[in-house]
């Protein structure tokens, strides 16, 4: 009888914890993949609209008015390598361009190159936001109907966007990203001038990772 019973114990309570660790399997939520935004090596291609923003001139370093401009067009190609979760470093390329706003014939123009630190989080299995600072150098061009001005400076650009997973390499961006020089006095000719084309843009495009 006493091995009936005690048989009987052991197969109860097998039983029992079967149950129990089917529903804690049950109840736990499933693992988010985050694979998406922990490749290895990605590339981005976007292109957006540059604000209006004036364009501020200097002379030995000192505000010597500005010139307003039209909204403009920018493009950025960005690669980058994921270091450890979530961050990223980045090498980058941002030109922008955008007019006078009073005629058509000046335009102000910029091309940087970036090393950016980026930092994304995973909200679910689709969806991401991320937030980075840049640091490089930016050249800028003012061009009129029969001559133009080079500048050129170190800068910087803070960035915040979404992505959203399209299949398992592909993802679509959305990005905010300013953009400025630090040097007022970076006229590339005889003087001491300086010109700061700032540079507000909003950019779309697809991020590719392998």
């Amino acid at each position: 009888m006493r091995s009936i019973f005690l048989a009987s114990a052991v197969l109860l309570a097998g039983a029992v914890g079967a149950q129990a660790a089917d529903l804690m399997v049950e109840a736990a939520p499933g693992a988010v993949d985050t694979s998406f935004v922990n490749s290895g090596i990605y590339f981005q291609l976007l292109g957006g609209v540059v604000q209006d923003l004036p364009v501020n001139y200097f002379e030995d370093g000192q505000d010597d008015g500005h010139d307003d401009t039209d909204i403009g067009y920018s493009i950025a190609a960005t690669a980058g390598v994921v270091v450890v979760d979530g961050l990223s470093i980045e090498a980058d390329l941002l030109y922008s361009s955008r007019d006078y706003a009073h005629n058509d014939v000046n335009t102000y123009s910029t091309l940087s190159l970036m090393a950016n630190a980026k930092y994304t989080v995973a909200l679910n299995d689709t969806f991401s936001v991320y937030g980075g600072v840049g640091l490089g150098y930016v050249w800028g061009k003012e061009d009129w109907s029969s001559d133009s001005a080079d500048y050129g400076s170190f800068g910087f650009q803070v960035i915040a966007g979404v992505g959203a997973k399209l299949t398992d390499n592909i993802t679509a961006v959305a990005e905010y990203r300013f953009q400025d020089t630090f040097d007022k006095s970076n006229y590339k000719g005889s003087g001491d001038y300086g010109l700061s084309i700032p540079v507000s843009t909003v950019l779309a495009g697809l991020k590719f990772s392998f």
